[in-house]
């Protein structure tokens, strides 16, 4: 499977070729995390919203990619509406 080259600039419609191209999106995420030697660390933000998720009753654990996504959106390489649409396409792929 085709890989998409990772390019510092991060355009709409390249996230867009990435994910109409059928490309294997938790590939794409890792090549580009580390492209751009992202790490995903956990802040105060990131227990609280475990907090109010354990206490809901509605647990979300992310994996490994999608930590790495959300890092890579947080470094600010994807757009919130970028990360959205990865992190959907990436459920899809998973299933």
């Amino acid at each position: 499977m085709d890989h998409p080259e990772v390019a510092f600039a991060t355009p709409d419609s390249d996230v867009d070729r990435v994910i109409g191209s059928g490309a294997d999106i938790a590939a794409w995420v890792r090549t580009t995390a580390r492209h751009h030697s992202i790490t995903f660390t956990t802040g105060p933000v990131d227990a609280f919203a475990d907090a109010v998720s354990r206490l809901s009753d509605a647990g979300v654990l992310l994996d490994s990619v999608e930590q790495e996504l959300l890092a890579i959106e947080r470094a600010g390489i994807v757009t919130g509406r970028q990360g959205v649409l990865l992190h959907a396409a990436y459920l899809r792929q998973k299933r």
